[in-house]
């Protein structure tokens, strides 16, 4: 089994029990550098009945068409729509180059952007989960990430942790030039930044990119074992990273999920500001505070999405002192057109009200996560 140096300032919970997790072969390399396996923990037949193998409808696997057949690149249009309409960008122009811009709201900015670069000594975790399908999940993280890293001086890593090909690389934006890419096998085994980095992607906002996360190697475990895997994996690149954001897959309640969400320093809930969405979140805390109590529910905040730019059919101030019972923060993401085209996210495109909300969101978990 590979023995690894931990960090002496982690917190005594973040010590991996290395007598329960071990680390799949590397991937990529040749098979005479991976490290064999003791004897105990070689593939041997599982007592028990013989699992039965799944039947299959309208075909084999080999009947799937190869992978990567859509050419992204190719198909987007109106990559360059800002999040603000021509007029109201106008309006703004006019406004702070008549000096109408009120002191106040620039003290606020500048307050935000404080907290969200505050001082740590230890890497902090950060996941981010969402309450129903189409959330805004994906979104929230890419904008989160992406708001960090233009904002500190120090690295910060979007970990890609959705088995159902999650958009975060996408939504994320193109690689910077330059940067190495690499399969994500055997990040655990590197033990300098410089070697961490070859196995990571970077993109042109700065944003490091450990892309999906829950590879092949990690399907091929059982999925409690899978997620135990990835916990002490993410936990070893934070060493190396101020902030980690993970992506999680849809639901709250997957042994991956649940795994990550009991590591955090702080927790990003993601819905809508619909009736369903506001129904869906008030579930989402009830369950988060019983199965992982007050301590981390205080540690959370709840982002509701506008997913149209006309009326909504709830109301949302109301929804937001209901919420308000479980003393989890709600915050507010307006409707951008920018970021309603499902493409990759340009800050220099997304409305002001959005980069004001991303700014609250981004000090508003920094101070959670810091606090833990």
């Amino acid at each position: 089994m590979l023995r690894r140096q931990l960090d002496p300032a982690m917190a005594p919970s973040d010590h991996i029990d290395e007598r329960t997790v071990t680390l799949p072969l590397l991937t990529g390399f040749p098979a005479s550098s991976a490290p064999a396996a003791p004897e105990h923990q070689r593939d041997t037949p599982a007592p028990g009945p013989a699992r039965a193998e799944p039947t299959r409808h309208g075909g084999t696997a080999t009947d799937l068409p190869a992978e990567g057949g859509i050419d992204a690149a190719r198909i987007a249009r109106h990559a360059d729509l800002h999040g603000d309409p021509p007029a109201r960008r106008v309006g703004q122009a006019v406004r702070t180059a008549a000096g109408r811009r009120a002191t106040r709201e620039v003290g606020e900015l500048a307050e935000l952007a404080e907290h969200a670069n505050r001082a740590i000594t230890t890497g902090r975790r950060i996941t981010v989960a969402g309450v129903r399908g189409g959330s805004g999940k994906t979104t929230v993280s890419a904008l989160l990430t992406t708001t960090l890293a233009g904002l500190r001086r120090d690295p910060v890593l979007a970990v890609d942790a959705d088995p159902d090909a999650g958009s975060l690389p996408l939504r994320l934006g193109p690689l910077g030039v330059g940067v190495r890419t690499a399969g994500d096998g055997g990040i655990a085994q590197v033990s300098a930044f410089d070697q961490v980095a070859r196995y990571l992607d970077r993109t042109v906002t700065g944003v490091w990119l450990w892309r999906r996360a829950l590879s092949s190697s990690l399907a091929r475990q059982d999925e409690s074992h899978a997620a135990l895997l990835l916990r002490d994996r993410v936990r070893f690149l934070n060493r190396y990273f101020a902030v980690a954001v993970a992506d999680l897959g849809a639901g709250m309640h997957s042994a991956t999920n649940r795994t990550l969400l009991a590591d955090s320093h702080a927790v990003v809930l993601t819905g809508t500001a619909t009736l369903d969405g506001v129904l869906g979140a008030d579930a989402a805390l009830r369950r988060l505070g019983e199965e992982h109590g007050a301590e981390l529910l205080g540690r959370s905040l709840l982002v509701l999405s506008t997913p149209v730019a006309g009326p909504l059919g709830v109301d949302v101030d109301a929804a937001v002192a209901g919420l308000a019972r479980f003393g989890t923060p709600v915050l507010r993401l307006p409707f951008d057109r920018h970021l309603a085209l499902g493409a990759a996210i340009d800050p220099r495109r997304i409305g002001a009200e959005t980069r004001t909300a991303a700014l609250r969101i981004a000090a508003a978990v920094m101070d959670r996560a810091v606090r833990a």
